[in-house]
């Protein structure tokens, strides 16, 4: 069984990119087939970068992802940068078998060249998209990895990544490493959102466990007034009131 609660990181290495309208992702794609024509991988790759990076935040292009096929033989598809925006790229079109390919491609090469941070982004997203795809074991082995690297993103993302540890574990019917993953999140740190997400995870642990009476008490007094439209698609319905 999955968990269907997973949104894939980017953090800074998309907050910081221009989104591409759709007039402009047209010219993108018409650029890309002359780099084509041209057999210029250069511009191909840097196009490339560009139209993962737009449909990575949920823009629409046609070439995606059949263009792959004209730049695998170019020196720099295997960049760690590359294929983790291809990854994200696919995650968002829910093709999560290439998005699985592409975070597995980085991760090789990121050891290569130590990025904490890319390091990081993939491992997290290449654990979302084999959960996305019911692997939740192997999504739960990876997770469990990260947290035990010592990666300095991590430890800064901590929170995060034990509330995505604990939605898995609860998801594959481990409630009682579910209940430790979230004992170990520090709550003074969480944002109102985060602090939410984690009761309702709570509640329905409470609920799947017999302990109706502790979830009737987080229903009262926590769960009743929050804005729904706050939390993540699917959330509110695995409550079974």
């Amino acid at each position: 069984m999955r968990s269907d609660r997973w949104t894939p990181l980017t953090d800074s290495l998309l907050a910081d990119q221009v989104s591409l309208e759709d007039d402009d992702l047209r010219r993108m794609e018409s650029q890309f087939f002359a780099a084509v024509e041209a057999g210029d991988c250069d511009r191909k790759i840097e196009i490339t970068h560009k139209i993962a990076r737009a449909v990575g935040k949920n823009k629409s292009s046609i070439l995606f992802p059949s263009f792959l096929a004209d730049i695998r033989d170019c020196a720099d598809f295997e960049s760690a940068q590359l294929q983790f925006f291809l990854g994200t790229a696919a995650f968002a079109r829910h093709n999560f078998s290439l998005s699985v390919e592409c975070f597995e491609r980085a991760r090789m090469n990121i050891k290569l060249s130590e990025n904490d941070q890319l390091a990081y982004l993939a491992t997290f997203n290449l654990a979302g998209a084999l959960n996305n795809m019911g692997e939740v074991d192997q999504a739960i082995n990876l997770i469990s990895e990260l947290i035990e690297s010592g990666n300095p993103f991590v430890t800064e993302n901590r929170h995060n990544v034990l509330m995505n540890l604990g939605a898995m574990q609860m998801s594959n019917f481990q409630y009682d490493l579910a209940f430790r993953a979230f004992e170990k999140i520090d709550r003074s740190q969480l944002k109102d959102r985060f602090e939410n997400i984690l009761r309702f995870n709570e509640l329905i642990l409470f609920q799947n466990t017999g302990s109706q009476t502790r979830a009737d008490s987080m229903w009262v007094e926590f769960i009743r007034d929050i804005e729904i439209e706050s939390l993540p698609a699917g959330l509110y319905t695995a409550i079974t009131r």
